[in-house]
């Protein structure tokens, strides 16, 4: 599994605009072929708002392939590109998890 975070710095006085056109865009579509789960969340850090969107994937090549020669970069929804100062990408790979810490503990 990979998990890939984004996270986005909003300008001042979008977060209602920005969260209002997450809401519905989660409503309304789809997952990606080879997403496991989709997380958007938020944190403050000092007086700015930051935006944070968690993706879970099979794998590498179904993230790349999802989300094009551009995936290690911030990636928006339109409406909400214009609304992020600042953004980062983290690739995390999975060395367990919860299905597998069952068996881990088992083999000692």
């Amino acid at each position: 599994m990979i998990t890939r975070i984004t996270r986005g710095r909003l300008a001042a006085d979008t977060e209602a605009r920005v969260f209002s056109i997450l809401r519905t865009a989660a409503a309304a579509q789809p997952m990606l072929p080879g997403m496991a789960s989709m997380s958007l969340s938020r944190t403050m850090e000092g007086r700015d708002t930051v935006l944070v969107a968690v993706t879970v994937w099979s794998d590498m090549t179904a993230m790349t392939e999802a989300l094009g020669t551009r995936w290690q970069e911030p990636s928006w929804l339109p409406g909400i590109g214009e609304c992020i100062e600042a953004g980062t990408v983290e690739i995390l790979e999975t060395v367990a998890a919860s299905t597998t810490l069952e068996q881990l503990a088992a083999t000692g």
